[in-house]
């Protein structure tokens, strides 16, 4: 069993540069604020909301604590830069340095681009602020019309995460509670990531579209730990794992294929605006 010391994060976070204030402000910034506001342009949540309603399906809620777990490990890892450590607790933060140092360790597929991925992050955290060549982070958007099918285009938009440009290859980051590869793949199944895969893919024109993610413990273990749950205290000690999931090319043209159908059946029900017949 591995104990984390908080030494060198709490040290590199001191060392970070505090630009553009906390996380949760940044995402106020003029272009995020114009991405959520265009409306008129499909997003993959658009799709999935629609979908719902052809269907007569309540929408999903999301749990306080993945929301912001998510929106943590995000801000980490996309924007180190910007990460403002008196913004989050000392559990958040060894949450955060388990899951560099697996990013750091990993040796599974694509692990070149996870091993340069992490170097960046904590030369960010020191103040090195240069991305690695070919590299876009902060969730580039794409905006223009898409052709869906013959003769029907649609505006359409993404957020990626990451478009590493050498490799024409975005890659989407998740945080999860999954303690298993098997559980991690079954959970993006549940929440219709390969349905983004294949929307991304299109709509941003990549050759590629990996999903990374990392575990982590909710604030829940850590109250069982501190209850003498021994399980709990040995699961929020231990390592964190990477998972990296690339969808194959049946599963896309599956998702595509449903996609579609969304789109073509929305703008029948009149959910979809500004489309090109």
């Amino acid at each position: 069993m591995q104990l984390f010391d908080l030494g060198d994060l709490e040290k590199a976070l001191k060392e970070a540069p505090a630009i553009a204030g906390a996380f949760i402000e940044a995402k106020a910034e003029k272009e995020q604020e114009a991405y959520f506001k265009q409306s008129e342009f499909i997003s993959r949540g658009d799709l999935l909301r629609v979908e719902a309603r052809l269907k007569g399906l309540p929408e999903k809620d999301t749990p306080e604590f993945v929301f912001e777990g998510g929106r943590m490990f995000d801000a980490f890892f996309t924007e180190p830069a910007k990460f403002k450590a008196d913004e989050y607790s000392d559990f958040d933060k060894l949450q955060l340095l388990k899951a560099l140092r697996a990013f750091e360790g990993y040796k599974g597929p694509y692990y070149a681009l996870v091993q340069e991925w992490a170097t960046f992050v904590r030369q960010s955290l020191r103040g090195e602020t240069k991305a690695p060549e070919g590299w876009i982070f902060q969730h580039e958007t794409y905006r223009h019309e898409f052709a869906i099918s013959e003769g029907i285009a649609v505006q359409a938009k993404i957020k990626s995460d990451i478009r590493v440009k050498q490799y024409n290859l975005c890659i989407d980051l998740k945080s999860t509670t999954c303690k298993t590869y098997f559980d991690f793949v079954q959970s993006l199944h549940k929440y219709s990531i390969a349905l983004q895969g294949a929307w991304y893919k299109d709509v941003g024109k990549f050759d590629k579209f990996v999903v990374v993610g990392v575990n982590y413990q909710t604030p829940n273990a850590l109250e069982k730990a501190m209850n003498g749950d021994a399980k709990a205290m040995e699961a929020l000690l231990a390592p964190a794992q990477v998972f990296v999931v690339e969808f194959s090319e049946m599963t896309l043209q599956k998702e595509r294929t449903r996609y579609q159908r969304i789109i073509k059946e929305g703008i029948q029900q009149g959910f979809f605006k500004n489309v090109t017949a």
